[in-house]
């Protein structure tokens, strides 16, 4: 085992000392924690003895640049192979899976942020069986409060862990196909990677609307390995993969999509969703969108409900497709003011160049009347179930 001392600058200019470990991933013998770096290996602290403390403060162990940390913001206590997170009365609060704790069990595989730092904690060769996130995978009881409410969240979250570290999700593919011809445009990436059922969970709904390394490491791989499954996709075809509301912003975000883009299989094309409530017309968005139009990355605006006048508005920023929100789609065949409604927003798309893709088709009375006020496009039921990449090709080759 190898430790060395090192300085760093921190990007406020502030020069840190840290104490430095090589150590092969569950062979040091040792507890530590690990810290997503937004790209490559994260960086992992060994906790050699204890308690291990954690704050701003240079006697902690773990010293942690920001603003948000107390000096001396939180510890992890061991007691005969028992280990505990403890809040050191901090000022904004240390979590543990989600839930703000004074103090805490900590087992293997858990998440812990301290104010707004989110580390993993991992035990080591030594944890037992009883303590593995493996433990409670099955768990899936309703959301009644309480314990149980609790219990669940913490084993959604582990299991969410698992899916990351063994790649252990499936994606299934739906068409999106030309109304006027029936030809296919692409398919389009549905389904959470989570596994753990039809309905987001807990942990899902808390995790996709905050900005959670985990979540967002949980999506970047699903976005890679549907780049790579795309191979299975006829030449031609696109790829749509929809972006969270929390990854909008982020700096890499644009340059990450791009080496995606180049990932893809010769004559495939990346088009990327943004929910509609995450789209502004901002200088960050503008130069967003400016970058993927330069790297050959197509945009979509997703869960289209509002009317003509604020489509229009987007002309700056305008995507080249516009995916109209299900609720607007469902028994349209039935109302005469809705189909009003997605009449006034084709035009609107007619005029600032974007094309109108109707979602959640079901039936063949819903996908005449898609085509006859000139939606260009649409997925749904009508057109075929998603189906995973192995027998996609089937279908595909048949």
């Amino acid at each position: 085992m190898l430790y060395f001392n090192c300085k760093s600058l921190h990007p406020r200019g502030i020069l840190r000392t840290m104490r430095t470990q090589l150590m092969p991933e569950r062979a040091a013998g040792m507890p530590w924690l690990e810290r997503d770096t937004g790209g490559g290996l994260p960086d992992r602290t060994p906790l050699p003895s204890f308690p291990f403390t954690m704050g701003r403060g240079e006697a902690a162990d773990l010293v942690v640049d920001s603003g948000r940390v107390s000096r001396e913001h939180a510890m992890i206590l061991c007691d005969a192979g028992q280990y505990r997170l403890r809040d050191l009365a901090s000022t904004n609060g240390t979590f543990l899976n989600g839930q703000r704790i004074d103090e805490a069990p900590l087992h293997d595989g858990d998440i812990l942020v301290v104010a707004d730092v989110e580390l993993t904690f991992f035990a080591g060769p030594g944890a037992s069986p009883q303590e593995m996130a493996t433990q409670v995978m099955g768990l899936r009881r309703a959301d009644s409060g309480g314990r149980d409410s609790a219990t669940q969240l913490i084993g959604q979250l582990r299991r969410l862990y698992e899916m990351l570290t063994h790649r252990a999700f499936e994606i299934a593919y739906a068409p999106v196909v030309r109304l006027e011809d029936g030809e296919l445009l692409g398919y389009e990436a549905v389904g959470e990677p989570s596994g753990l059922g039809p309905e987001p969970t807990s942990a899902e709904r808390l995790l996709s609307g905050t900005e959670c390394r985990l979540w967002g490491r949980l999506s970047h791989l699903r976005r890679t390995v549907a780049a790579e499954e795309a191979a299975a996709f006829p030449p031609g075809a696109a790829v749509f993969l929809k972006l969270g509301a929390s990854e909008i912003g982020g700096a890499g975000l644009a340059d990450s999509l791009g080496r995606l883009r180049r990932h893809l299989a010769a004559g495939r094309r990346l088009v990327v969703e943004v929910p509609d409530a995450a789209v502004s017309d901002t200088p960050y968005y503008r130069e967003f969108r400016r970058r993927l139009e330069s790297l050959e990355v197509g945009i979509a605006h997703g869960d289209f409900a509002a009317g003509a006048a604020q489509l229009v508005q987007q002309e700056p920023i305008r995507p080249d497709f516009l995916k109209l929100a299900r609720p607007l789609v469902r028994a349209l065949d039935r109302s005469q003011q809705r189909q009003h409604h997605v009449h006034s927003v084709v035009e609107a798309a007619e005029r600032i160049g974007c094309q109108v893709v109707a979602v959640g088709v079901r039936t063949e009375a819903e996908e005449d009347v898609c085509r006859q006020l000139g939606c260009g496009f649409a997925q749904g039921e009508r057109f075929g179930e998603p189906l995973p990449a192995a027998l996609l090709a089937q279908t595909i080759h048949a």
